[in-house]
């Protein structure tokens, strides 16, 4: 029975062996281990010769991490045995004499969690605690603890006991903001660690087990207390005579406090989003804690070569200080290299930036509202062939919702404006628009466009919410009109458009490109191939249209000086809390976020655009004074320019020209695939009177110059849309000059309807246009009404309706 109990002990401690060494990473203990080692400082370069072909490192030194606690790195050789006998009696004495694991600690430890004899005793040793304190792996638990010892053991093999206390020694808490006994020396006694009496080493000693109750300047009788317990051991383990003993207990220890160690210096907002991105790719590459990575950030002595533009950070810096930030409205920006995704500059609250570590909205999802149109639903379904430059959709509410028939999707401003191409929609923003091409599109498409092709992820493709609500971006609000579960951030929104500022290609953006440890060792190498999201000729098509936007669409006013060209796109939240805008030139690509962080609060205006023009401007106003010839939105190969109608989207006829609102030609950039080829469908010739009243359709007959018609009227192109139809009326701006024939039946006689209008089935509604007098162009032509309404007998008919029609203020020409 005692041998088979052996053999079950040895499987099972094997078994673990086994599972420890293939489950434990302990390279990345020793990669740790090397470096908190030595240098303390990080320092971050930036490429000086920015486009150049090498990457000219030059040290951005205002933004050097010192760490956010005072340390001062100590030789070994330069400790006390004083010192280093004071720390080994509270914590290992048999640090010498184990391997990593004291056996006989570890067992009172486990013995003393079933008895619960002491609550403050331990099981770890220092190399165990040297492991927790440069991983960052706390957790409570037995597994944990396994882990630890078989570490450990690893470090032991690798490292001397005395390279092992060294480093220890000087990343161990010394409270008020010390780390390291160099650190807690200068600051409680303004000594070196070598100078130290044993009872200030004992003092020192005294504060690790916990930093916040062993104080000796805050809580001098408990340090005393402990003080006096770690003297008693020094002595139990012969670390000090009886006569050192007795003089160490006699010393009247005096501490006062040095210089503040607290203070520290306030980094950039890139360099805080420096520090998140390669915390989070140590984490993600060799399985640190993400407190041992910032532990290595800040005390590690590293060298990280940054993306950034420190003269791009200065004009956002500039133009963020100024801002006028009222109560619950808070802005972010970046700006990005559009050819290689490399973020210039970041910025993450407006005005000064009074701290480390705070809410950076450039990097805090929010809803992106229209902005994410063209990323989501038109450059996709322009890449796929579903439409071209000379697509034309009605600009019309898809549907009604509810009892009182609310009419969804809705526009900002609340109109309808009709037929409406392509251009104009983007422009424009048209919400209605936007669905109709996702329909076309497919919501699974324009979602896997979104996460695989373009960066975004925060996407939610199916979730509950706190109140049981099913979730999900794989929907018509999100993915055409950007309300978003989750959001975006200005980070990944602004670096998806590099998507369409290129050619094509989505690059992520980076704000480091490799960084290297304390002895040059390269530890993270930050490649990032591009991802072919669109193709060449799509992305140029886009950024044509997107042009629209600046030159009379709703970022009309954005302006850069020398002529450069500027695309983009506006975006605004439901309930207009989140204001955005994302533009970019040949040069620059920036994205701006204003939004409110309360509830209650919404963004008045477009206030970002007017930060977007102040950073802009900036990067811009020496451009053309610099080079001989300023850049251009190039066509890609096989784009043509050509006109078309806007309204039908065909060739231009005659009756596309002779619209009543002028001509309706507008300029659209195809390849040999989409060029319009057939003449426009959607326009027709209708006799009209000069200001409104529908004769008749320009048959055969009437264009005779045989057949007698009434002077003053004139051809006109009338819209041919015979399929708009609504449970109740909408009003849409082209719908007075929508055309239908009127299939035999009488021309209406009111003025405020249409004259095909009773042709419409009752309960329907065609749209109406909204008018000064409630006019409609395509009325009736009053004369024809008027001979009709003649040949009744009711001899008052003629004047009844004179006088009615002179009230309403008829357009002249009528009569």
């Amino acid at each position: 029975m005692l041998l088979a109990a052996f053999l079950v002990l040895v499987l099972a401690v094997g078994g673990v062996a086994v599972y420890l060494s293939v489950t434990v990473d302990t390279e990345a203990d020793a990669s740790l281990f090397e470096a908190s080692r030595g240098s303390r400082t990080t320092r971050l370069f930036y490429n000086a010769d920015r486009g150049g072909a090498l990457y000219v490192a030059k040290e951005w030194e205002s933004e050097r991490l010192h760490g956010e606690a005072h340390a001062i790195w100590c030789r070994y050789e330069d400790m006390s045995p004083m010192l280093i006998g004071a720390f080994l009696a509270v914590e290992d004495h048999r640090f010498f004499s184990h391997h990593g694991v004291d056996i006989l600690r570890t067992a009172k430890a486990l013995l003393n969690q079933i008895l619960h004899f002491d609550e403050r005793f331990g099981g770890s040793g220092i190399t165990q605690q040297l492991i927790k304190n440069i991983s960052g792996d706390s957790e409570q638990t037995a597994a944990r603890k396994l882990r630890e010892a078989w570490r450990a053991l690893s470090l032991e093999r690798r490292y001397s006991k005395e390279e092992i206390l060294e480093l220890y020694l000087n990343i161990v808490p010394m409270g008020e903001g010390c780390v390291g006994v160099g650190a807690g020396a200068e600051y409680y006694f303004g000594k070196s660690p070598g100078e130290l009496s044993a009872a200030e080493c004992a003092t020192l000693a005294a504060i690790i087990n916990a930093p916040a109750r062993y104080d000796p300047i805050r809580h001098p009788e408990s340090n005393r207390q402990r003080r006096e317990m770690i003297l008693s051991k020094m002595w139990e383990y012969e670390m000090l005579d009886e006569g050192g003993y007795q003089a160490a207990l006699d010393e009247a220890v005096t501490v006062k406090a040095g210089k503040d160690t607290k203070g520290a210096k306030v980094l950039s907002w890139y360099t805080e989003t420096v520090i998140d991105d390669v915390v989070q790719d140590l984490c993600d590459q060799y399985g640190y804690s993400r407190a041992a990575a910032m532990h290595l950030l800040y005390h590690g002595g590293l060298e990280i070569y940054t993306l950034a533009d420190p003269e791009v950070q200065e004009v956002m810096q500039e133009a963020f200080l100024d801002l006028f930030v009222q109560s619950g409205i808070q802005y972010a920006a970046a700006v990005i290299d559009p050819a290689s995704g490399d973020i210039l500059g970041i910025m993450g609250a407006a005005g000064l930036k009074g701290g480390n570590r705070l809410m950076n909205y450039a990097t805090a999802p929010t809803a992106p509202g229209s902005a994410i149109k063209p990323l989501s639903v038109y450059a996709p379904a322009l890449d796929a062939g579903l439409i071209t430059s000379a697509s034309v959709f009605d600009d019309v509410p898809l549907s009604f919702l509810g009892e009182s028939m609310r009419a969804w999707p809705r526009n900002s401003p609340e109109s309808y404006q009709g037929l409406c191409d392509l251009g104009t929609a983007i422009a424009t923003s048209k919400n209605t628009v936007a669905v109709r091409v996702l329909r076309l599109l497919g919501k699974e498409r324009a979602y896997a466009t979104l996460a695989h092709s373009l960066g975004f992820s925060h996407l939610l493709r199916k979730g509950v919410g706190k109140d049981g609500a099913r979730l999900t971006d794989l929907a018509e609000a999100p993915l055409a009109l950007g309300q978003l579960t989750y959001g975006t951030t200005v980070r990944e929104l602004t670096s998806a458009y590099t998507a369409l500022a290129g050619d094509g290609s989505f690059k992520a953006g980076r704000t480091y490109l490799a960084v290297y440890d304390n002895r040059g060792k390269l530890l993270l190498q930050n490649e990032r191939a591009a991802v072919r999201a669109f193709s060449e000729a799509t992305a140029s098509i886009m950024t044509k249209q997107l042009e629209r936007v600046v030159n009379g669409g709703t970022a009309n006013g954005v302006r850069l000086s020398g002529g450069i060209p500027l695309a983009g796109k506006t975006g605004t939240s439901t309930g207009g809390r989140d204001k955005w805008f994302v533009g970019y030139s040949p040069y620059y690509l920036c994205g701006v976020w204003c939004g409110s962080v309360t509830e209650a609060v919404s963004v008045a205006g477009k206030p970002q655009l007017a930060v977007f023009n102040s950073i802009m401007g900036k990067l811009h106003a020496d451009i053309a004074k610099r080079e001989d010839r300023i850049r251009e939105f190039s066509l890609a190969e096989g784009v043509y320019e050509k006109r078309f109608c806007r309204d039908g989207g065909g060739l231009l006829t005659v009756d596309c020209l002779c619209d009543p609102r002028g001509d309706r030609s507008t300029v659209g950039w195809f390849t040999d695939d989409t060029l319009p080829k057939a003449p426009c469908a959607c326009h027709i010739g209708v006799l009209c009177a000069e200001g409104g009243g529908v004769y008749s359709e320009l048959d055969g007959a009437l264009l005779s110059l045989e057949v007698e018609k009434p002077e003053g009227l004139k051809r006109v192109g009338l819209l041919r849309i015979e399929g708009r139809s609504f449970p109740v009326q909408v009003q849409v701006r082209d719908a007075q000059y929508v055309y239908r024939p009127l299939q035999g039946a009488k021309p209406a006689e009111e003025a405020g309807v249409p004259y095909f209008w009773h042709t419409v089935p009752k309960g329907n509604y065609v749209g109406i246009s909204k008018t000064e007098d409630g006019t409609q162009f395509n009325s009736a032509y009053r004369e024809q009404v008027m001979e009709d309404e003649m040949e009744e007998d009711d001899p008052f008919s003629f004047y009844s309706n004179y006088f009615f029609e002179k009230t309403m203020a008829f357009p002249t020409g009528v009569w």
